[in-house]
Order: C-alpha cells, then sequence, then structure tokens
C-alpha cells in the first residue's frame, strides 16, 4: 500500500496561498485514500477537537518557556535568539506528513522576506535528526529545521499528545511507523502550531489547531513580524 505521505499534491516549488495548497491536499487526499482510513482521521480529528486538547496550549501574552536549540552544531539558548529580533516558531507533525510538507516549502517561498524584517524562523519536529535532514534535502528548505527528540521543546509549549491505537495502526497501514521517524515508541503527536515571539520572549501571535489541514498563512505570520517593529 502507498504511504500517507505518497498521497501528497505534487507542488514543486510553492506557489500562491498556503490554504489553497492545503485545500488541493485535502482533495486529493479524500479521492486516492481509502474511505475506511479518510473516516478514520476525519473522527479523530472531532474527538481532538471535543476533547479540548489545546487548552493547555501556551497563547498570546505566554512568555515561552526557556529552552536550548542545536544552531551551527553549538548548544544555544533560545533567549539568545529571539534577543536579536522576533522569531518564528514552527511545530509540524513529521516529514510523513504531506501538509506539513507543503506548509514548510510556503514559508521557505518568504524566508528571505522574514529575514529582511530581522526575524528568523525556527521549525520544529519530533522525527530523529536523520529524519530531519532528510527533511530539508529533500524540500531544499532554507531556514532552521531542529529535531525535537521525545518532543522535549513541543511539550513545553503544550502541543504533545498521545495518538490513538487506531490512528497509529492505520498510519502503519499506510507505511508510516512513527516510532521509525520519532527514534521512540511513545506513540505522540504534536499539534502543528505556529508563534511569533518577541524580543522579551512573550508570544506576539498564535496558531494552534488539532485540525492538521489548517495552518497558519505565512504573509500573515510576516504582518505579525512587522508589526512588532
Amino acid at each position: 500500500m502507498l504511504s500517507v505521505a505518497a498521497f501528497a499534491a505534487d507542488t514543486g516549488r510553492a506557489t500562491g496561498y498556503l490554504g489553497e495548497a492545503l485545500s488541493q491536499q485535502e482533495k486529493t487526499f479524500s479521492e486516492k485514500m481509502p474511505k475506511d482510513v479518510f473516516e478514520l482521521y476525519q473522527n479523530n480529528i472531532k474527538d481532538q477537537k471535543k476533547a479540548g486538547i489545546t487548552k493547555k496550549a501556551l497563547k498570546v501574552g505566554d512568555k515561552i518557556p526557556a529552552f536550548n536549540i542545536l544552531l551551527n552544531g553549538k548548544s544555544t539558548p533560545i533567549s539568545s535568539v529571539f534577543a536579536k529580533g522576533p522569531i518564528v516558531l514552527k511545530f509540524y507533525r513529521g516529514g510523513w506528513c504531506p501538509y506539513c510538507m507543503i506548509e514548510l516549502k510556503h514559508y521557505d517561498q518568504l524566508d528571505a522576506d522574514f529575514e529582511q524584517a530581522n526575524s528568523q524562523i525556527l521549525a520544529f519536529s519530533p522525527d530523529t535528526a536523520e529524519v530531519t535532514s532528510q527533511t530539508v534535502s529533500k524540500n531544499e528548505l532554507s531556514f532552521d529545521v531542529l529535531s525535537d527528540k521525545n518532543h522535549e521543546i513541543s511539550r513545553k509549549f503544550g502541543l504533545v499528545y498521545k495518538v490513538d491505537q487506531k490512528i497509529i495502526d492505520g498510519l502503519k497501514k499506510g507505511g508510516i511507523d512513527l516510532s521509525i521517524y520519532q527514534g521512540n515508541g511513545n506513540n505522540e503527536l504534536v499539534i502543528p502550531a505556529t508563534y511569533v515571539v518577541d524580543k522579551t520572549g512573550n508570544i506576539a501571535f498564535s496558531f494552534v489547531d488539532v485540525d492538521y489541514r489548517k495552518r497558519a498563512e505565512p504573509s500573515e505570520v510576516l504582518k505579525a513580524v512587522k508589526a512588532l517593529k
């Protein structure tokens, strides 16, 4: 059986609005994915919304937690990064997720604009360092994409949840084994999220949604960054 990622639209270089590209991906997914699998994912989104799993996520006005990231081979406090200018923190599910890859490509198209606004994009997923490196290479991403081992950083943001066994089994049937991508058997995922953090470490913009088909439009995030100036 084809993997879930195999149902991604062939976008090449990102063009147009992210929302439009994600809608096209969903259309492709719904047409090609077996009906029972498609319904499984849709029902899971509904269950997550009912459970209110985003309530614990950090929001606008909150100060981000302290943590270190690996930049240019050196362990770097996040505080020393946002002190230089606003940062965009992106949390995505993994290199296996076609929606995430479409999103990252669209942000990459505006990377120069973010840099011109004295801002830096940092993307995190629970994928291993090796898988993350492959994601960067395959998608020709120019901003920093980092491995958040065992969800250590995203957990501080309240974005981690346990994945239902039915979803784990469904992903495996589609060729996606989270334990291989993440290097552990925790069966956890991160809620896709985007944060803009100002020079004091406060969250000035946030977009958190359990519906992985919905993401913040990069141009709107760029506006939020520019508004901080």
